[in-house]
């Protein structure tokens, strides 16, 4: 699977904000590394490290933080199919051996880097090396000049 094609199961995650994202995850994760075994025990163990979570916040007068937890505790509730579909994911990744898991995030970080760089401008650094390899167009992007400088530089060592 590629970020490109994401499971269904973790269609949770799209309904909250993406900056909340990872930290819903990381519940279900804790909560799978903690011993959680099933689906079930696996959102009804998220929800309690939510709820120790959010009542430390309030103890602590962490207002933005509070929020946030009860943004997460408020999409887990509001769909339990959701929530046990991510629970299953998150039991299945976890099984996978760490090479696999660490494959995985280093794909889905290149996804990103990747899609960040098209929306970038080259940089003056970039756009100085093209020109020493003789580009003379004009260059949309970090990506593109990245690959145009591949592109350059494998011409012409094959030269």
């Amino acid at each position: 699977m590629t970020p490109d094609s994401p499971d269904t199961r973790r269609r949770l995650l799209d309904r909250v904000s993406p900056l909340l994202r990872s930290r819903l995850l990381g519940l279900f994760l804790e909560a799978v590394r903690g011993g959680a075994k099933t689906a079930d025990e696996t959102v009804t163990r998220a929800l309690e490290l939510a709820g120790i979570k959010l009542r430390s916040a309030r103890f602590w007068g962490e207002h933005e933080e509070r929020a946030k937890l009860q943004a997460i505790i408020d999409a887990i509730g509001a769909d339990d199919a959701e929530a046990v579909d991510l629970a299953a994911w998150t039991l299945e990744y976890e099984s996978l051996p760490a090479a696999v898991r660490a494959r995985r995030k280093a794909e889905r970080n290149e996804h990103y880097r990747r899609e960040y760089m098209a929306k970038e401008p080259a940089t003056p650094p970039q756009l100085r090396y093209l020109r020493a390899l003789g580009h003379k167009g004009p260059v949309a992007s970090k990506a593109e000049a990245s690959s145009l400088i591949e592109q350059l530089k494998t011409k012409k060592a094959t030269a």
